[in-house]
């Protein structure tokens, strides 16, 4: 059954005194709809205070289901699904007021016609308004799962980023069938804006730390690479010391075989020297043996002869 409306809603701007004022003139509507717009207001600034001190994604966005729920005029379920591109299925992000049970069978579904509202909505990246689960088409796979836990409803915006492209689903449920206001509309616009903030401010987180890591893996990397080098360096400087310090000790062995080679050289000459000079004083010697010897071994025929003169001296 269809709830009816309760109040003609007034959109929530940046409203100045003057228009404060303006809306005061009729006290039967507008003194709600300004408790309305204040409330909603204050929950808002709830959810960007969150963001901005860094609160995890989850955290968030169940505070602003919660700030939804809070500000809607029938029973309602709020649920956000973050999109995966690689796969092309939607994640759990937070459903605060939701059955754990029905979140998780819902987690990880894939997109496409057909695949319920959140599926549907995230494919065609257009809303899509389910005002009764049991009887539409795009859930006939999931009618069963949604009706076991009181779903009778369900609305899908998707989420999509300055470049069009999907970033998550937001889904309103009610337990009876029920067809969105004006002032579900602008509910819608407000949880989807706010949504968005929060998941593309997480994603530059993301990549701003996927960045640093990436920067610190390759500094890392730079870092043990010249480590490597140094080291290579230093190894090399001391093969090349040892290089040196053997080079060093052959040239002194070298240079004391060359004194050594030196005197032996000299020895050797000596030695020719005294080899040659004892060469000449033989072969001098033996010239001058043989006439000796001649003259001695003719000595005694000499003496004879001597001997036989002076006997015919003394004859005479």
């Amino acid at each position: 059954m269809q709830a009816p409306e309760k109040t003609t809603p007034i959109s929530v701007g940046n409203l100045t005194p003057e228009a404060l004022a303006e809306l005061l003139k009729d006290d039967a509507t507008t003194l709600e709809n300004v408790r309305w717009i204040t409330s909603l207001m204050e929950g808002q600034n709830q959810v960007l205070e969150g963001i901005a001190q860094g609160k995890s994604l989850e955290t968030v966005l169940s505070k602003l289901a919660l700030v939804i729920e809070a500000h809607s005029d029938q029973e309602l379920y709020c649920s956000f699904l973050l999109f995966e591109a690689q796969e092309k299925r939607l994640l759990h992000g937070a459903a605060p007021s939701l059955p754990k049970e029905y979140c998780d069978a819902i987690h990880g579904m894939l997109i496409g016609p057909g695949e319920g509202s959140c599926g549907s909505a995230a494919y065609s990246k257009k809303p899509v308004v389910v005002e009764d689960v049991a009887t539409d088409p795009l859930w006939k796979d999931f009618c069963g799962l949604a009706l076991k836990f009181g779903l009778r409803s369900c609305w899908s915006t998707p989420i999509l980023d300055r470049h069009g492209q999907v970033l998550a689903t937001f889904a309103m449920y009610h337990p009876c069938p029920y067809k969105p206001t004006s002032r579900d509309h602008e509910l819608v616009d407000k949880a989807t804006y706010l949504a968005r903030i929060a998941i593309e401010r997480q994603i530059t987180e993301m990549e701003l730390k996927l960045a640093n890591e990436s920067l610190e893996q390759k500094v890392e990397q730079r870092t043990r690479d010249l480590e490597t080098v140094v080291n290579r360096l230093q190894e090399q400087i001391r093969e090349r010391e040892t290089a040196e310090s053997k080079l060093k000790t052959q040239a002194t062995v070298l240079k004391q075989t060359l004194r050594e080679l030196r005197q032996t050289q000299a020895h050797m000459l000596q030695s020719e020297k005294m080899s040659s000079l004892g060469q000449l004083v033989a072969g001098v010697a033996h010239e001058i043996n043989n006439p000796v010897s001649f003259i001695h071994g003719n000595l005694v025929h000499v003496e004879d002869q001597t001997a036989g003169l002076f006997q015919m001296i003394d004859l005479f």
